[in-house]
């Protein structure tokens, strides 16, 4: 039996980062999974960080969007401190284009931005086309988020791996949780095929795979995979800035590599990689940067994102269990909330107050009835 203070169940961005702050606070640690730890979405995704949040009107949730994008620059450097490795954090802007349906649209979206006080610039006509003579040779109005970031998220985990284990954090591999056992209201330890592991708390934070183990320990937990596709090409000469227009995106490598995605299929753990999908994205690519069209797929893959039904993240302790904290349902936004989530289960864990409200992100709201309207 491997005995812990904290037992972490999922070895993800979320996963790790909580380790890392649980083990910088004394805590004996050990880390889960299934498989080799970073190799799911936290992988899969582009590694963008924005500054604030307008598709999900959550004030929760934009609240934690804005304190995880400015922990971001000492979280990336503390790690990078630690572990000497560099995962190329930075703040590199983003050009917004407006939806190909609703031009228009993209007024409402600065204004949503400004409620947040976050800065926007439109760009209108020459003064668009200036900001590169690559892009926007047909669009006539688009506008500036100079707070977006980005870091690479493949690197960041491997820093959070190595920063782990250099902070005594057990990281077990390859065993996959099949047993919970419960007494009263405490889980008392998980077990895999080979091992069993035993805390005085637990947390959940296996992604797309958390719905199983909420299963396992009898809790709602509706959260579903998302498959998302990417492609990437090597350019003759990098380009500065993040594109994007509706949820697709072209992020620009510090080396030159430019990804581009992404798709979303509700297929559940289906790999596939679709030519046909491939090829959508390599034509909305080319169609903002007509050099791409020329240039050979270097690689493409997929990724889960873990949705909740709301889309919203689950964060706190599970229902009925007093010694389990759930992070999962992060959806599209695993990496840029992995600062502020690590606070706030890290927090948790160790029975200190938060400062963040939580009530949108409570596990319990999907055993709840829905309120009739009169």
């Amino acid at each position: 039996m491997t005995t812990s203070d904290v037992i972490i169940v999922g070895g993800g961005v979320i996963g790790l980062a909580t380790a890392l702050e649980l083990a910088e606070q004394g805590c004996t640690v050990t880390v889960v999974d299934r498989q080799a730890v970073g190799r799911e979405s936290s992988w899969a995704g582009a590694g963008m960080i924005p500054p604030g949040e307008i598709h999900l009107a959550s004030p929760g949730y934009r609240q934690l969007a804005i304190a995880s994008s400015a922990l971001w620059p000492e979280f990336s450097a503390r790690v990078h401190e630690l572990t000497g490795i560099d995962d190329e954090y930075h703040n590199c802007g983003a050009v917004i284009l407006p939806p190909a349906d609703d031009p228009a649209a993209i007024g409402d979206e600065i204004a949503d931005w400004h409620t947040q006080q976050i800065e926007t610039q439109l760009l209108e006509g020459d003064q668009l086309r200036q900001t590169s003579s690559r892009f926007f040779k047909g669009l006539d109005r688009a506008y500036l988020l100079p707070g977006q970031a980005q870091v690479r998220n493949p690197r960041h985990l491997k820093a959070l791996i190595a920063g782990c284990r250099k902070l005594g954090v057990q990281i077990r591999e390859d065993e996959s949780i099949e047993r919970m056992t419960v007494q009263g209201n405490r889980l008392v330890s998980v077990s895999s095929e080979h091992e069993e592991f035993s805390g005085d708390r637990f947390l959940i934070t296996a992604g797309a795979w958390s719905g199983f183990f909420g299963e396992l320990l009898n809790v709602t937990l509706p959260v579903a995979p998302v498959r998302g596709q990417l492609v990437m090409v090597q350019l003759p000469e990098p380009f500065p800035f993040i594109v994007e227009q509706g949820k697709r995106y072209l992020v620009p490598r510090l080396d030159g590599r430019l990804l581009i995605g992404s798709t979303e299929s509700l297929v559940g753990f289906d790999r596939t990689v679709e030519p046909d999908t491939i090829e959508v994205l390599q034509e909305f690519a080319a169609s903002i940067l007509p050099e791409v069209e020329r240039l050979p797929v270097e690689r493409s893959w997929c990724g889960f994102r873990p949705a909740a039904t709301d889309r919203l993240p689950v964060l706190g302790q599970a229902p009925g269990i007093e010694n389990v904290i759930i992070g999962t349902g992060h959806y599209r936004a695993g990496l840029s909330l992995c600062p502020v989530t690590a606070r706030i289960l890290s927090d948790l864990a160790l029975g200190r107050d938060v400062e963040f409200d939580l009530h949108d992100f409570r596990p319990e709201r999907f055993a709840e009835p829905v309120a009739e309207h009169v």
